[in-house]
């Protein structure tokens, strides 16, 4: 993905072919159903949705060497039946499940001319639907109680919301409902640098690396909420307009921020009793004193 912003920014073709001789290279090191980077389908989920923002950063096929789609499609449409198959419904079914299927989702949604797409862009949506309601406490903490897989689950649930609304694929008014749920949750966990404390199980990682930001700080995922759905409150913790939400919205949505009146959230401390969390602070400023409570 970073090769792709590089090109999108510069227009410099260098980077173009890095990408498909690191992709040739990939395929030719990594045959179907063989080897290590085929054992998780989460991997095979997040490396899907690398690729195809990868993939369209490039401009597709127009820009991209003549035979080198049939082959990025043969493994795309292999990756995706292999997450079909190898759900993880059994073993890790809360934010690996999430994951693989936004992946099917992804696939499903952005190409829809590959044999299987529908049925792996309904198979996606069915189980997002499905963990939006089982994964989220009513409190709108995360049931794993890991504060960097609620970030995941968020980041999850706004890229399924986003890709659904481009591409008219009809969702509940209760994603909107949970996004913000998640959200509200986030906005108190939020420290005077606007990190969230490392309190549970995390693994560094992120969904998709479009900014330069670390795991738990949420300045770039309140900038990107605060456009969506014209929020004061999350404004008043993004610090400025974000590389994530240029990427993710695009440039129209500076427009939308700068427009956005900002506000302190309503509350210094907050608990929220069904996930067990306590968060305190005596201001909102960057010199605040504050506290996490598990």
């Amino acid at each position: 993905v970073i090769l792709g912003k590089a090109y999108v920014l510069s227009g410099n073709d260098k980077y173009c072919k890095e990408f498909v001789s690191q992709l040739n290279s990939w395929f030719d090191a990594n045959p179907p159903k063989r080897g290590i980077n085929w054992c998780s389908s989460l991997e095979l989920s997040f490396r899907s949705i690398a690729w195809i923002w990868t993939y369209h950063l490039f401009g597709g096929a127009t820009n991209l060497p003549q035979d080198f789609p049939d082959k990025f499609f043969s493994f795309l449409n292999i990756q995706a039946e292999h997450i079909e198959h190898n759900l993880s419904i059994y073993y890790s079914p809360n934010t690996h499940l999430t994951g693989e299927a936004l992946g099917l989702f992804y696939i499903g949604t952005v190409f829809q001319g590959l044999n299987g797409a529908e049925r792996w862009l309904e198979r996606g949506r069915d189980i997002l639907l499905q963990c939006i309601d089982e994964h989220i406490l009513p409190d709108g903490g995360y049931m794993e109680r890991s504060l960097w897989y609620h970030r995941y689950t968020i980041d999850f649930f706004i890229h399924f919301y986003l890709l659904a609304r481009l591409n008219n694929v009809p969702l509940p008014s209760k994603v909107e409902d949970k996004i913000l749920q998640l959200a509200e949750f986030l906005m108190y966990t939020a420290g005077p640098d606007r990190h969230f404390p490392l309190i549970g199980d995390d693994d560094g990682g992120r969904l998709l690396p479009i900014d330069h930001l670390e795991g738990n700080d949420l300045k770039g995922l309140f900038c990107t909420l605060s456009v969506i759905f014209k929020r004061g409150d999350f404004k008043y913790l993004s610090g400025g307009y974000q590389e994530e939400t240029l990427w993710l919205l695009g440039p129209d949505s500076k427009v939308v921020y700068d427009n956005i009146e900002e506000q302190e959230p309503a509350l210094f401390s907050k608990g929220f009793k069904e996930t067990g969390y306590y968060f305190m602070r005596n201001d909102w400023s960057e010199k605040a004193n504050y506290l996490a409570f598990n």
